[in-house]
C-alpha cells in the first residue's frame, strides 16, 4: 500500500470513529448532568405546592409525567412545570409511572417541591437520583465512546507506526527486522507480558456492553421470550469467560514474571539455525520437561463482511522436549536452551509483519497455573542462509528419530500394502469410534431439540438448533461412512474418497501433487489433531483426518513422495 493510500485510509478511519465517540460522550453527558444537578439540589428548601395539572403523556414505554403546579415563597406566588432534572423515558425503569401514581394519590393535589433559595423561580418536584437510568446510560455511552475513541486512536497510532517503520527501514536497509521496534535488540519479550492488559480492556468493554441489554429485558413491561435470555446469557458467559481468562493470565504473569528470549542467532536464519535462551525470572518445577515449539505461520483473511474469516496456516513446525539449565547467577530462576535447525525452500517464508511470522512457544505442566509463553521472533534470509530443502530436512529428522511408520499405521487403523512399483494405502470408514459415538449422541440431542422446536412453533430456536443439527449430522456422516484410498504406481498417483452419496477422485503424478500436514483441532489453545490433505489439478481431498500423531502424517507424506525414488544427498544437513 502506498503512503498516500495509507494516509487516506487512516483519515477515513478517524472520521468513521468520530460519530461513535460523539454519540457516546453525549449519552454520558445526558446521564451525568441530571445526577450533578440533583447533587446541587440536595440543599434546596422544601415548600408546599398545589398541582394544577397532572397527566401521563405518550404511550407504551415512552410515557412521561407532565405536571403544572403553584407555590409560595416569602409571600410571593410562583408557578412551574419543571418535574425532574432527568426526564428520559424508556423501559429501563418505571420511574414516570411510579411518580405519576405518587403525585396522583396526593391529598387535594397538595405536594412538596424544592426551590433554590437564591433563585425561587428555580424549582423541582422530584430530586431523587434515577440510579437505574444512570447505570444504563453511563455504560451504554461509555461503550460507544470507547469504540469511537479506539477507532480514532487506532488510526492515529497506525499512521505514526507506519511513519516510524518507514524511517527505520531507511535507517537499516540491510536489517529489515529492525523496523519492528520490538526487534531492535536480540532480547525478545514474551507476548503475554504486553497482552494481558489488552485482554483486561476487552473484558471490561464486553461486560459494560452487556449491561444495557440486561437492564432492558429485566425492566420490560412485556413478557420477554426465554430464548432472549438464552442469547444474552450466552454473550454474558463469553464476557465472564474473558474476565476469567484475564485472571488466569494475570496470575500466570505474577507467578512467572517477565519472560525473555535472548537470541544467540539474531535474527534466526532460514537455511540456518535459531539459537538462544529463554530466561524465566522464577524457578519453574517441570517434572516432565519443557516443550519448545517453533512455527512458521501464514495468517490471512478471506471473504468480506459477514463472510470475512481469519485463517492460520502452519508452513513449517518443529518441537522438542528439553530440561532446564541450572542458572549459576541465580538459583531462583530458570533458563531454557533453544536450538532449532531451520530448512529453506518450499512454503517456508521469512518474517513479514503480521501476515507471515515465526512463533516460538514454550510450555510445561507445573503445579497450579501451567507455564506457557509465546514469542514473535525475527527469522530472515541472511548471508548465512544455506540450501536446506524442507522435504529432505523433515525426512532426515524422522529417520534420525527411528520412527516406526508401519507399527503406528496399525495403531491408527490405517493399512499400507506394497504393490508392484508402488503402494496402496487404505483408510477405512469408522476409523475413529469415539468420533462416531459422540457425534451420534450429539445428533440425537439436537434432533430431539429440533422436533420440540417444530412442535412448539419456535422458529428462531428451530433455526439455531438446526445449525447444530446439520453440523453434527455432517460430522457423524463423514466419521461413519467415508472411506479413502491412495494408490501409487510408479509416478502415477490416485486418491479416491467414497461414501453412499458419491465418489471423489484425483488422478495425477507425484510431481503435480502437493501433500500438506496441518492442524485440524485445538484443545486449550494447543494442537490436538492433524490432517493430511492432497491438492492437485485444482482439487483438494483429505487423505487422513483426525490423527493425534503428527509425526505419523509427516512420515506417511514422505513415504508417498519418496517411495522407490533414488535417495538425495543430505550431507549438507
Amino acid at each position: 500500500m502506498s503512503k498516500k493510500n495509507s494516509t487516506f485510509g487512516n483519515i477515513f478511519l478517524a472520521i468513521f470513529g468520530l460519530p461513535f465517540l460523539a454519540a457516546g460522550l453525549f449519552v454520558m453527558f445526558l446521564g451525568i448532568k441530571p445526577a450533578y444537578q440533583n447533587h446541587l439540589a440536595k440543599d434546596w428548601l422544601e415548600v408546599p405546592a398545589v398541582l394544577t395539572e397532572l397527566k401521563l403523556d405518550g404511550h407504551g414505554d415512552s410515557v412521561k409525567v407532565v405536571a403544572e403546579y403553584t407555590y409560595e415563597y416569602q409571600g410571593k406566588s410562583y408557578s412551574s412545570d419543571k418535574v425532574a432534572f432527568n426526564m428520559t423515558t424508556g423501559n429501563v425503569s418505571k420511574y414516570h409511572q411510579e411518580l405519576y401514581a405518587t403525585l396522583n394519590n396526593a391529598n387535594a393535589g397538595q405536594v412538596s417541591c424544592y426551590i433554590n433559595p437564591d433563585n425561587p423561580q428555580e424549582v423541582i418536584l422530584d430530586r431523587s437520583l434515577r440510579l437505574k437510568m444512570l447505570l444504563f446510560m453511563i455504560p451504554f455511552g461509555l461503550v460507544f465512546a470507547l469504540v469511537g475513541g479506539g477507532i480514532i486512536c487506532a488510526a492515529i497510532f497506525s499512521g505514526k507506526k507506519s511513519k516510524k517503520e518507514q524511517l527505520l527501514a531507511a535507517q537499516f536497509p540491510d536489517e529489515p527486522w529492525k523496523k519492528n521496534k520490538k526487534w531492535h535488540s536480540s532480547i525478545i519479550l514474551a507476548d503475554s507480558s504486553s497482552g494481558v492488559w489488552v485482554l483486561f480492556c476487552i473484558a471490561v468493554f464486553m461486560n459494560l456492553f452487556m449491561m444495557p441489554f440486561w437492564a432492558g429485558i429485566l425492566n420490560s413491561d412485556k413478557k420477554v421470550p426465554w430464548f432472549a435470555y438464552g442469547i444474552i446469557g450466552l454473550f454474558q458467559l463469553i464476557a465472564f469467560g474473558l474476565v476469567g481468562t484475564f485472571i488466569y493470565h494475570f496470575i500466570r504473569n505474577k507467578k512467572y514474571g517477565k519472560v525473555n528470549f535472548h537470541m544467540e542467532t539474531y535474527p534466526g536464519v532460514i537455511g540456518g539455525a535459531c539459537k538462544g535462551l529463554i530466561k524465566i525470572p522464577m524457578e519453574v518445577q517441570a517434572m516432565d520437561g519443557f516443550k519448545i515449539t517453533l512455527k512458521n505461520i501464514h495468517q490471512y483473511t478471506t471473504g468480506s463482511g459477514k463472510n470475512r474469516s481469519t485463517h492460520k496456516d502452519v508452513l513449517w513446525e518443529d518441537s522438542k522436549i528439553i530440561k532446564a539449565n541450572n542458572n549459576t547467577n541465580s538459583y531462583f530462576s530458570t533458563e531454557l536452551p533453544v536450538e532449532f535447525e531451520i530448512p529453506s525452500g518450499g512454503r517456508i517464508s521469512q518474517s513479514d509483519g503480521d501476515t507471515k511470522y515465526w512463533e516460538l512457544k514454550a510450555t510445561a505442566d507445573t503445579p497450579g497455573v501451567d507455564f506457557s509463553e509465546e514469542f514473535k521472533i525475527p527469522v530472515y534470509v541472511t548471508e548465512e542462509s544455506e540450501d536446506r530443502p524442507v522435504e529432505v530436512f523433515e525426512e532426515k529428522r524422522l529417520a534420525e528419530s527411528d520412527y516406526d511408520l508401519e507399527t503406528n499405521l496399525k495403531k491408527n487403523k490405517i493399512k499400507m500394502q506394497s504393490m508392484t512399483q508402488g503402494l496402496l494405502i487404505s483408510i477405512p470408514a469408522m476409523r475413529s469410534l469415539s468420533a462416531v459415538f459422540f457425534s451420534f449422541i450429539f445428533l440425537c440431542g439436537t434432533g430431539t431439540g429440533m422436533a420440540y422446536a417444530i412442535k412448539s412453533n419456535e422458529y428462531f430456536v428451530m433455526f439455531i438448533v438446526g445449525i447444530f443439527f446439520m453440523v453434527s449430522l455432517f460430522i457423524f456422516y463423514f466419521s461413519t461412512f467415508v472411506r479413502r484410498e491412495l494408490a501409487l504406481k510408479g509416478e502415477k498417483l490416485m486418491i479416491k474418497q467414497t461414501h453412499p452419496l458419491g465418489t471423489k477422485l484425483i488422478e495425477c503424478t507425484r510431481d503435480e501433487v502437493k501433500l500438506d500436514v496441518a492442524c485440524s483441532m485445538e484443545t486449550n489453545g494447543k494442537p490436538s489433531a492433524w490432517r493430511l490433505s492432497v491438492k492437485a489439478k485444482g482439487k483438494k481431498l483429505t487423505v487422513v483426518g483426525n490423527c493425534k500423531d503428527q509425526d505419523l502424517l509427516k512420515a506417511l507424506k514422505y513415504k508417498i513422495l519418496k517411495h522407490n525414488k533414488a535417495p538425495e544427498n543430505t550431507e549438507a544437513l
